[in-house]
C-alpha cells in the first residue's frame, strides 16, 4: 500500500485545523447566547419545524403563509430540523456551518489578495463578538454573511474561472 508523504498530510491537517477552531468557537458562542434568542428567531424556528415535520409552509397549522423573511433560511433550518429533530440544535448547526463557510471563503480571498494570514480569523472573530449580530442569531444574518462570501470570491478577481451569475449573487463585488 502506498502512503502519502508526511509533509503533504501535515499541510492538509493544518488546512482543516483553523476551520475546526472556528467551528468550536462558533459552537461556544452559540452555547453562550443560545438561551436568549429573540422572538423573531422562534417564529423562524416555528416555520422550520412546521416545514420539517408536517411539510407545511406557515406559522399556524392549516393556514399557508408567505411572510417568512428569508425562505432559504427557513428551508435550511427545516432540513437541519428534519435530520437533528430539534429546531434549536439545527439553528446551532447552521450558525456554526455559516461561520466556517465565511472563514474558509475569507481565508482564500485574503490569500488571493495578498493580505496577511491573520486577516480572515480576525474578521470572523469580530463577527462572533459583535453584539448586534449575536442578538439576531436565527435570522438570516449569518447566512447572509456566508452566502455572498464564495460568490464574491468567484466574481471579484479570483484565480479560478468566474462563476456564472456570480456578480448577481454578491452585491459586495464592486469591480
Amino acid at each position: 500500500m502506498l502512503s502519502r508523504p508526511r509533509a503533504r498530510r501535515g499541510v492538509r491537517a493544518r488546512a482543516f485545523a483553523a476551520p475546526a477552531v472556528v467551528a468550536a468557537v462558533s459552537a461556544g458562542v452559540f452555547a453562550l447566547v443560545g438561551t436568549s434568542l429573540i422572538d423573531d428567531t422562534y417564529i423562524t424556528l416555528a416555520y422550520a419545524r412546521n416545514l420539517a415535520f408536517d411539510l407545511h409552509w406557515g406559522l399556524i397549522e392549516g393556514l399557508t403563509s408567505n411572510t417568512a423573511t428569508s425562505p432559504l433560511n427557513v428551508i435550511l433550518l427545516a432540513a437541519g430540523t428534519a435530520v437533528l429533530r430539534d429546531p434549536v440544535l439545527a439553528l446551532a448547526a447552521l450558525f456554526v456551518l455559516c461561520n466556517v463557510v465565511t472563514f474558509v471563503a475569507l481565508r482564500r480571498a485574503c490569500r488571493d489578495a495578498g493580505l496577511p494570514a491573520w486577516t480572515a480569523p480576525l474578521a470572523v472573530g469580530l463577527l462572533l463578538v459583535n453584539p448586534l449580530l449575536l442578538s439576531s442569531i436565527g435570522l438570516e444574518v449569518a447566512l447572509g454573511a456566508a452566502g455572498p462570501s464564495p460568490g464574491s470570491r468567484c466574481c471579484c478577481g479570483a484565480r479560478r474561472p468566474r462563476a456564472p451569475g456570480g456578480s448577481a449573487r454578491s452585491p459586495a463585488c464592486s469591480r
